[in-house]
């Protein structure tokens, strides 16, 4: 299975009453970094840089690199305090969509990877189709072809 693990660091803040709690989820591909309110906070994350270890060391070097662009990007943010921050390891494909539905040959081994912090976002719509397809051997609420793990046989 194409899957190579990449580090991520998240910055959670203190409270900042200057970002609405409905503020929504905003991103830069650019940088890879997105921040998005929680609980009261805001929580940063950035960072895509491959990782041979399942497990994620707390990089110091990308927690400064976060805030620098953060202020930059979203100057109230200097108002804000550090709460915590971490680093953690997500599995993801080279092209950057899941990996999703029957494996040729296989059979009744079906697959659903590789979403990296999206599978959460997406979990609801994922798990509905999977269902479907584990019920009824196709899907009906979108067409899953293009995630198939066949895409990567070339």
């Amino acid at each position: 299975i194409p899957l190579t693990n990449k580090s991520r660091t998240i910055v959670m803040t203190g409270p900042l009453l200057d970002i609405p709690a409905d503020r929504p989820f905003v991103e830069d591909e650019n940088v890879e970094w997105y921040f998005r309110p929680e609980t009261g906070g805001v929580l940063m994350g950035m960072g895509n840089n491959p990782t041979q270890s399942p497990e994620a060391v707390l990089d110091n070097e990308m927690v400064k690199n976060i805030i620098e662009y953060a202020i930059h990007r979203v100057p109230v943010l200097e108002k804000a305090s550090l709460h915590t921050s971490w680093s953690g390891v997500r599995p993801l494909t080279a092209d950057g969509y899941p990996i999703f539905g029957h494996v040729s040959g296989v059979d009744g081994l079906l697959l659903n990877c590789g979403w990296g912090g999206m599978g959460i976002i997406q979990a609801p719509v994922a798990g509905q189709v999977m269902a479907e397809l584990v019920w009824n051997g196709k899907t009906s609420t979108f067409e899953t072809e293009d995630l198939h793990l066949s895409r990567f046989a070339t």
